[in-house]
């Protein structure tokens, strides 16, 4: 596999053209998993934030183009709460961005939730404002049908499963993907089925355009930061696109980056589902994808185990961190993500129960 890449000259040079001065200092920026992201300094001490994106034949998102169309659709829109794009050069796969003066976002209160509830609102006023799914892409892994949901899930876990393991970790992993998290998908699946044929809805039907979003896909206070006065900056659209709600509140309180509250997972869904307006056929589907999405979660957190994640995040950090520490310290994550299912289920049902008797409903 061939990785592009710039030594730190052409990098140099490049932001040269870009910016219309010479680079005086970067830094790396932590966080950015998927792509390089630095923050540049340049002679005439402008700041700047910087991107260098992935590109690898086992991927074939382009998320270059996915996240300069996103930034320029919101930037149309006047929204405000984003970085603006400066510059970019496709041929380097490089672009340009303001740098935000900021702080990570914590501890999570009421305040920052009612910010992100604001950018989603934005994000479904301008997607009904566009009207036709065609004109953007899917989000990444958006899918729209209980079937295409589950047969996603079921195609992460073979996938994490087929690729060879020979070290200590990976034993670990087989016995747990074998043990504990096959058994578990199936009973998810089997939950899904049960509360859609109690619902009188189909699996194999896909929700309508009119119930779909405009989303970032990895949506969180992970990918923001807090400036002073304490407006909330979102960040990474690399996987924007059409998604379905339902995945979107999942996918928010499930983060394992987060750290929400239970209180801030209650009060998140709320006011999500007050302003998607979803009524009952959203909290339907909410209840039946949750233990899927929630084991794709576990897999997500075991992606470190796939070879060609290896290069990914080496091309975003510029050093190989994984060894096999890293691994075991992802099997351990995923594990004890897995044993708090039951409990973050039944958590889940209060959550909604709370949403629904808040809307009088």
């Amino acid at each position: 596999m061939v990785v592009k890449d710039f030594p730190v000259k052409t990098i140099d040079e490049i932001l040269c053209n870009m910016l219309g001065s010479k680079v005086k200092r970067k830094t790396v920026l932590n966080g950015g998993r998927n792509s390089r992201v630095l923050k540049v300094q340049t002679e005439d001490d402008r700041l700047f934030v910087t991107k260098q994106y992935f590109l690898s034949p086992y991927d074939h998102r382009d998320r270059m183009t996915t996240e300069l169309k996103a930034i320029r659709l919101l930037q149309a829109h006047n929204v405000d709460c984003i970085p603006c794009l400066v510059a970019d050069d496709r041929q380097a796969r490089v672009a340009v961005l303001d740098y935000i003066p900021g702080t990570p976002v914590e501890p999570i209160c009421r305040f920052h939730i009612d910010q992100a509830i604001s950018f989603l609102k934005k994000l479904r006023t301008i997607g009904l404002q566009i009207g036709s799914p065609s004109t953007l892409p899917r989000a990444s892994e958006a899918f729209f049908s209980a079937n295409q949901i589950a047969g996603n899930i079921k195609e992460r876990f073979a996938i994490l499963q087929n690729t060879p393991h020979t070290h200590l970790p990976g034993h670990a992993l087989d016995e747990f993907l074998q043990n504990d998290v096959r058994p578990e998908l199936n009973l998810a699946v089997d939950h899904c089925a049960g509360i859609f044929q109690h619902n009188d809805l189909s699996m194999a039907d896909s929700i309508g355009p009119e119930k779909r979003t405009l989303s970032p896909s990895d949506f969180g206070f992970h990918n923001a930061v807090e400036r002073e006065d304490g407006k909330l900056f979102f960040l990474d659209f690399e996987y924007f696109g059409w998604d379905d709600p339902a995945k979107l509140i999942c996918d928010f309180i499930l983060h394992p980056v987060m750290g929400l509250t239970d209180v801030m997972k209650a009060y998140f869904c709320q006011k999500a589902l007050v302003m998607f307006e979803g009524g009952r056929s959203l909290s339907v589907r909410i209840m039946a994808f949750y233990p899927l999405f929630l084991l794709k979660w576990c897999l997500i957190i075991l992606n470190e185990f796939l070879y060609w994640e290896q290069a990914r995040r080496l091309f975003a950090y510029g050093k190989d961190t994984l060894y096999n520490d890293t691994l075991l310290k992802q099997l351990n994550l995923a594990k004890t993500f897995f044993s708090e299912r039951k409990l973050n289920y039944e958590k889940l049902c209060a959550y909604i129960s709370q949403s629904v008797h808040g809307r009088g409903a």
